[in-house]
């Protein structure tokens, strides 16, 4: 919650923005909302595949099915945080 002051603070800073370039508060007010359902929906995806690979891997004791269960495992631990540090985009 803003005080009346921060709030005040605030709106000029989105009139000032507004008057200075309107394309970009356009695009800050429209936000990126396909993106992101796109982008969790490759978590899902990471998610219910790792699944699936671990419980090959440890119900098939086939050498080729215990490599599938380790990566579906690593993919399990690994595959949301790569998802969202991609989310995040390149650093500067």
């Amino acid at each position: 919650m803003l005080t009346d002051r921060e709030q005040r603070a605030l709106n000029e800073i989105e009139r000032d923005l507004s008057a200075t370039d309107p394309r970009l508060s356009a695009k800050l007010a429209r936000g990126s909302g396909r993106r992101t359902r796109r982008r969790s929906a490759l978590e899902v995806l990471a998610i219910v595949t790792s699944v699936v690979l671990v419980a090959t891997g440890a119900f098939d004791s086939r050498p080729g099915m215990i490599v599938a269960g380790v990566v579906g495992l690593a993919l399990l631990l690994g595959g949301p945080f790569a998802v969202r540090h991609w989310k995040a985009g390149p650093s500067r």
